[in-house]
């Protein structure tokens, strides 16, 4: 996709070991990102500065190769990513302990739950643990559907994505997940019906169905594809972490924007996955 950019947003580092860690897993993921799609990547730092403050105002760092702009963080980064060249963004998160492994950090989390453009985050796992992008051979990418209307655009990008990556996909579905759901439903309303197995039997068979047509149609467009389904009525992440993320060099999810935080099916699990997985994760926003 001649023209295409991938915007960085970067943090300018002072000393700071977990900044400088961040800084350097940020800027080789987009190089590595970047020359397997063989597009280029532009690195930007906001500074939550006035411009009116700034004499003389600068506008490169000091390795020359990051731009600085000056304004609200998101709005800055809203307005850059909506440019017609930019095709995905990708961030950092400050998350690291105690109470912050809870929450993405108030610049990730509302740039996700505005931006129309993918967002890749690379979470506190990933820069611990070192991540890099493979240099050779196929990548994997893991699709985290919930089977709606919220993971449909992250699907159809995950397909596209994997063509121009020449990657292999892992579908995987969490039908166990939405019983766990459903039974915390019925017993907190101490309801307790005689069809309700039915239902879940109903769950599941539409899981399996939904999920090999979604296999035919990867397929029919030439991708290599699997698919998982899981019935263990666990949360989706203590699932992905048992089966270690089944390797994937990425993570697709799919979420939608309802109110202060993400509220779609996928919202908490794409923010534990952020702050848990050790690879990027790429959140695609459906309308809504």
């Amino acid at each position: 996709m001649a023209g295409k950019t991938l915007l960085l947003c970067d943090e300018l580092t002072d000393g700071d070991k977990h900044d400088k860690s961040r800084s350097k897993v940020l800027r080789r993921f987009a190089d590595d990102l970047g020359e397997r799609l063989k597009t280029s990547s532009r690195t930007i730092t906001v500074l939550d500065i006035p411009k009116k403050l700034i004499i003389p105002q600068k506008t490169k760092s000091k390795d020359d190769s990051t731009e600085i702009l000056y304004g609200h963080p998101v709005e800055v980064i809203l307005r850059e990513s909506n440019k017609p060249n930019t095709e995905m963004v990708i961030m950092g998160t400050r998350a690291r302990s105690g109470f912050k492994r809870t929450i993405l950090g108030s610049v990730a989390e509302e740039t996700i739950r505005n931006l129309k453009a993918p967002v890749a985050v690379l979470g506190a796992q990933a820069v611990g643990a070192d991540f890099r992008l493979r240099s050779s051979g196929p990548l994997k990418i893991l699709v985290v559907s919930g089977l709606d209307e919220t993971s449909g655009p992250a699907e159809r990008f995950a397909a596209k994505f994997a063509k121009r990556l020449g990657a292999e996909i892992v579908l995987f579905h969490s039908v166990g997940d939405q019983i766990r759901h459903m039974k915390d439903m019925i017993y907190s309303q101490r309801v307790v019906s005689a069809g309700v197995d039915k239902i879940f039997d109903e769950m599941k068979d539409f899981a399996e169905e939904s999920v090999a047509r979604k296999l035919k149609a990867f397929k029919a467009q030439g991708l290599k594809v699997s698919a998982y389904i899981s019935y263990d009525e666990l949360e989706v992440i203590k699932t992905l972490k048992k089966r270690k993320w089944f390797n994937a060099d990425l993570v697709v999810m799919g979420s939608h924007s309802r109110g202060r935080f993400l509220k779609a099916f996928l919202g908490s699990s794409v923010r534990k996955a952020i702050l848990s997985a050790e690879c990027p994760v790429i959140v695609v926003r459906s309308q809504g």
